[in-house]
């Protein structure tokens, strides 16, 4: 990494006078502000590979030697200007270009600060969350989140728990006395979908063992969400988060979309508004909102679990029986939901 800070560095030391080092700094300053943007929105692109990574280093070094290059010739003009002599500056100019590996070493050992390992005293292998009145017992996998703010989206991340890394579970170690308490979070995700993912490592087999998960979920061999399960299942206080802001959420009791569906659907019994296909069985108190992926209907319904409590999820079914075959994914997801509560 630290080759390429010498380009920007040696050049900005060539300027002979202040307004071309002014000039170059300005440069400096406005490519560094686009590059820290660019490495913002690749640190969240999830399709990034080896040439990322290498582009990722390549505008990391450039930044840091930019910014040791304005800072040590800003330094010598000072000296200059005080007349200080060549000998002392070059000196100076020297021991600037030892701030780049000492600047990229300080980083690497806040990194590692970051991913120390959580207090050795944590239980933290099964977390328990509190929503309402209701406890459920999770393991702690990279496939399960939980919030604690209203679910406005952007959420912040000081709201969120994650488990995919130890920052995260240090967090919940924090916020729960080293799991010994109930963590009170207002939504929590289940990931399924993610499960083909993680089924590899040892950790998740393990713990989903110790969470006593269904064994056609911890056993699972296939690409996507494991048979007769959704793709995700999000539990929520329906008072105190508001799942409509990050997509989820579609509350039976206020169903407008079925009212606006005139258009003609070429899927029987459903309703349809151009886009989305509609089906609201009032006995079984069963909304379902779908759209098609080819050659299959991805559908969706929001349930009452308790007073506060709501249930959203959603999965692939056939466009022959899509009702059918919901009404089998919804049984799995009542069943799953009903495992996990621990009182």
């Amino acid at each position: 990494m630290v080759m390429p800070a010498l380009i920007p560095f040696v050049l900005i030391q060539c300027a002979c006078g202040k307004k071309t080092y002014s000039l170059i700094a300005i440069i400096y300053i406005v490519f560094i502000s686009y590059l820290w943007f660019e490495i913002a929105n690749a640190k969240n692109d999830s399709g990034g590979g080896p040439g990322l990574i290498l582009g990722l280093v390549i505008a990391y070094s450039f930044c840091y030697g930019a910014f040791a290059g304005i800072i040590t010739k800003g330094v010598t003009f000072y000296m200059a200007k005080c007349g200080v002599s060549l000998g002392k500056r070059t000196f100076v100019r020297a021991f600037g270009v030892f701030l780049i590996p000492a600047y990229i070493y300080t980083l690497y050992l806040y990194d590692k600060w970051e991913k120390r390992p959580p207090n050795s005293s944590c239980n933290y292998d099964i977390v328990n969350f509190q929503i309402d009145d209701q406890v459920f017992r999770l393991p702690a996998l990279r496939i399960i989140s939980a919030n604690r703010g209203n679910g406005k989206f952007p959420e912040n991340a000081d709201d969120s728990f994650f488990f995919h890394e130890n920052k995260g579970i240090r967090k919940y170690c924090s916020a729960s006395n080293n799991g010994k308490s109930f963590l009170k979070v207002n939504a929590f995700d289940i990931a399924l979908y993610e499960i083909a993912r993680e089924r590899n490592k040892t950790r998740f087999s393990n713990l989903c063992q110790q969470a006593l998960w269904p064994d056609d979920i911890c056993h699972y061999e296939g690409r996507y969400s494991p048979d007769g399960y959704p793709k995700s299942i999000r539990v929520y206080d329906n008072t105190l988060f508001n799942a409509g802001y990050t997509g989820d959420g579609w509350r039976y009791n206020r169903i407008e979309g079925i009212n606006k569906a005139k258009e003609k659907s070429d899927i029987p019994n459903f309703s349809f508004d151009g886009h989305y296909y509609y089906w609201l069985d009032d006995k079984e108190s069963l909304a379902v909102r779908c759209y098609k992926l080819t050659p299959k209907l991805y559908c969706q319904t929001d349930e009452i679990l308790s007073e506060n409590i709501y249930i959203t999820y959603g999965a692939k079914v056939s466009i022959e029986n899509p009702i059918q075959d919901f009404e089998k994914i919804r049984q799995k997801t009542r069943e799953f939901i009903k495992d996990i509560k621990t009182n």
